[in-house]
């Protein structure tokens, strides 16, 4: 990972040309160039994000030091969590009240809290897991989509676990934050909306089951593409606030 500084220099028309030049030199591809400015922040989320994603026992230092960026250092472990669901979901089955899935969001939970240097215990998070009930959402939801029909059962199993993780790293970063707890139509249209965007990230793959790296790197490209990875602004707003 390297950081690019002073490219308030740099007229933008030029910049894809500089990137290149400074990645061939160094032996490394363009994306692994973060090109930011010192004096104006511009692309610090990016470096900071790209330092959580390389070094994730960073993340709660990182959140501690500077809360300004805590949704996008959340966003990152968010991330990893819905990832890791996917692939526990490939089973076409209603997944989201399966063992391992809970342990993950949990997990996730945990890490948030040390983002927003708020103390949990593991068991204090699955509790948390539990009492948001989305596990209850997921399934009704994947009863749903399935009368549909179209859609192989390991896809919406897939969809589902992630968007559900994304929508409990959500409301773990509002009770973090405010103490609140989300209403249960908030998070019905949360995860109605996020089981969507990553339905269209995935309905590409068709019938075709990919493999759980595979899987890991679409769920991981769609949320890190989406406008979520910036600002709640987008939940915020569907969730009413």
């Amino acid at each position: 990972m390297v950081a690019l500084n002073k490219i308030d220099l740099v007229p933008a028309k030029d910049l894809p040309a500089v990137i290149s030049n400074v990645a061939q030199n160094l032996g490394l591809l363009p994306a692994q160039v973060i090109p930011l400015s010192a004096i104006n922040g511009r692309n610090l989320s990016k470096l900071l994000l790209a330092v959580a994603a390389t070094e994730p026992e960073m993340v709660a230092a990182l959140g501690q030091a500077l809360p300004e960026y805590r949704w996008q250092l959340a966003w990152q472990s968010i991330i990893r969590s819905a990832s890791i669901a996917a692939t526990i979901a490939l089973v076409p089955l209603p997944v989201v009240d399966f063992v391992p899935l809970v342990v993950t969001q949990s997990v996730m939970v945990v890490n948030i809290a040390r983002i927003y240097h708020y103390k949990i215990t593991p068991r204090r998070a699955s509790e948390l897991v539990a009492t948001f009930g989305l596990g209850f959402l997921g399934r009704t939801l994947f009863q749903e989509l399935s009368k549909l029909g179209g859609l192989p059962g390991w896809l919406l199993s897939a969809a589902i676990a992630s968007s559900t993780t994304v929508v409990m790293g959500y409301a773990a970063v509002r009770w973090f934050e405010k103490g609140e707890k989300l209403s249960s139509e908030a998070l019905n249209k949360l995860t109605h909306g996020t089981t969507t965007l990553l339905l269209d990230s995935l309905k590409n793959l068709g019938k075709r089951k990919p493999g759980k790296k595979g899987l890991r790197e679409l769920i991981t490209r769609s949320l890190e593409s989406s406008p979520m990875a910036e600002s709640r602004t987008e939940l915020d707003e569907e969730a009413g606030e």
